[in-house]
């Protein structure tokens, strides 16, 4: 360590003061050796609570608030499952601080529910959330739709928000908060006059005799919520911020000491240069701070998205006809690849929502994470395996040029997705559609099977690359894909006399299907139809990968481009 620093753990938020105003400033950290730490004795938990005594002094109110501090540095280091949540903002504005309310079981995030499994925002959900109140429901959202009102109005419960003031509470609409990779959170705020109130007129002041709930300071949160969920990206900008310090006194120093012309600007140049990239750095963090993007958010006025129990109960109508027209149809009639988009992450900001360390050196892009899948209807899915069938191919067709100017890399993209305004959906009862239903069929159109080349983008025991064309149904889903690629790539190493290896059927759920277009790739869902993919993904090239070996199909992709440009060249 350059520093020759130590880990002293993380900083208790609440300093402990006596009654002559001495003040200690508490860490907490978990010891993995006892046996290193030298010159201390151990004593049991319970022993030192025994001795203990009520007074007033330092050391009786320390040993008093040791449990505490246990308890808060364990709750700080949970993490919440992997999903999509919904969050309420409980801000407390004083004069010269800002604070936010946060459950004390689970201080690292604001107070939130949770909304399904999937951490993902599809472009469908995306676009609904953003257009507002008026918005059409597709029924490609209606799920999603319909979860989002269930998480908001127990989310509401919870923060003790009335029902008659529920419908003037707005969303963050500028991004989806990407925790990590597997918690995002879409952020309600309150109205922006109370936002914007202090002392006991904001509404978070009622919630200050709540013992379930804890104010932190806006730079208190911060260290614990990033120490939590980005605990790399946090040292990282601690070392790289102390060492652009150093650089930048040193060259400072070196400019008052220079005495030839030559010297001083040398002396120049250098401070420039640590400048520039202190600049850079301070941008990074800066983005990274969600939670002061939320508060600038909330105290505006201007933006009044507002959330709604009843915007689209009759686009849900709606949508519910077209869903029960499609699942009335046969097993290959479903609605066509322009009406049902690809399922991705979210759809893309531009740079400037870069919220990751890594815009300061951009590094090669890292493919998304494996989706699990949400709870579908299968009553239709028995049949789907019949619809495959293969051919193998150890060559690879040339590849399609890409005009990556039109959209940016995987590693320009922000590490917090774009947040979405949203409006909730009343459910709609399943009776009377059954007439709706048959005049409605003829409005789905009906997609054409196809033919889709597939590369393995792992050790297959054959000569690299290795390929199958799969003919495919609209039916047909992702993980009957790999599982078909896998048992006809078995079959040849075995027709072929190969040494191996061949993949037991228990290990196919290792195994993922991705699309790579340029330098970016997307992790197909399990249950996701190839066939509905659109523009750009429908244009790439399909690889079936380990689920743990992110950047195989990257790599293979990109030495398959070389190959191809060498050849023609």
């Amino acid at each position: 360590d350059i520093f020759n620093t130590q880990d002293l753990g993380k900083v208790y938020y609440k300093p402990i003061r006596d009654s002559d105003g001495t003040t200690v400033i508490c860490t907490v950290n978990n010891v993995c050796q006892p046996k290193n730490v030298v010159n201390l004795k151990w004593t049991p938990m319970a022993k030192i609570l025994k001795k203990s005594s009520r007074s007033d002094n330092l050391t009786d109110l320390l040993i008093s608030s040791i449990q505490d501090q246990i308890m808060f540095y364990q709750t700080s280091n949970t993490k919440l499952q992997k999903g999509l949540y919904v969050g309420y903002l409980l801000m407390r504005s004083s004069v010269d601080m800002l604070h936010v309310m946060v459950p004390l079981q689970n201080p690292n995030m604001p107070v939130c529910c949770k909304i399904r499994d999937n951490p993902h925002v599809t472009a469908e959900e995306w676009l609904w959330l953003q257009q507002g109140a008026g918005a059409p429901c597709d029924y490609t959202c209606l799920e999603f739709a319909s979860q989002f009102k269930m998480a908001t109005n127990r989310l509401f419960s919870l923060v003790q928000i009335p029902k008659d003031k529920r419908t003037v509470q707005r969303v963050y609409t500028s991004e989806v908060i990407e925790v990590d990779r597997d918690v995002s959170l879409i952020m309600i705020v309150p109205p922006a006059e109370v936002a914007c109130a202090v002392g006991e007129g904001n509404h978070s002041a009622v919630h200050l005799h709540r013992i379930e709930l804890v104010p932190l300071s806006v730079q208190v949160f911060e260290m614990i919520h990033f120490g939590t969920y980005r605990a790399d990206t946090l040292l990282l900008y601690a070392r790289l911020s102390s060492v652009v310090q150093l650089d930048s006194d040193d060259a400072r120093y070196s400019i008052r000491q220079a005495w030839s012309s030559s010297d001083l600007e040398t002396a120049k140049q250098r401070l420039d240069t640590v400048e520039s990239l202190e600049t850079s750095l301070n941008a990074a963090w800066k983005h990274l701070r969600w939670l002061l993007d939320v508060m600038n958010f909330a105290r505006e006025r201007l933006f009044q998205t507002q959330v709604s129990n009843s915007n689209c109960s009759k686009s849900a109508s709606n949508s519910q006809l077209e869903m029960k027209s499609a699942k009335s149809n046969s097993l290959l009639q479903l609605p066509d690849s322009k009406l049902v988009k690809s399922r991705g992450s979210w759809p893309g900001p531009g740079l400037n929502s870069m919220r990751t360390l890594e815009s300061v050196c951009p590094e090669i892009s890292r493919s998304e994470q494996y989706l699990s899948p949400p709870v579908l209807d299968r009553e239709y899915g028995l049949a789907k395996k019949q619809s495959c069938s293969s051919e193998t191919s150890n060559d690879s067709k040339d590849e399609p040029e890409y005009n990556d100017g039109q959209s940016s890399d995987l590693a320009d993209q922000p590490s917090k997705t774009n947040h979405l305004a949203a409006k909730d959906v009343n459910k709609v009862d399943d009776e009377g559609f059954s007439d709706a239903t048959m005049k409605s069929e003829s409005l789905v159109p009906v997609p054409a099977p196809g033919i889709i080349e597939v590369c393995a983008a792992y050790d297959t025991g054959l000569p690299h690359p290795t390929s199958l064309k799969l003919h495919i149904s609209p039916t047909t889903s992702a993980r009957e894909v790999v599982q078909l690629f896998l048992q006809q790539l078995n079959m040849s190493v075995v027709v072929k006399g190969k040494t191996g290896p061949i993949y037991p059927s228990t290990e196919f759920g290792n195994f993922c299907l991705v699309s790579v277009t340029g330098a970016r790739e997307r992790c197909l869902r399990d249950d996701f139809k190839p066939l509905q993919l659109t523009h750009p993904w429908r244009d790439g090239r399909m690889y079936i990968r380990h689920k743990q070996d992110v950047l195989a199909a990257l790599e293979l992709h990109s030495s398959i481009l070389t190959a191809t440009a060498t050849k023609h060249h």
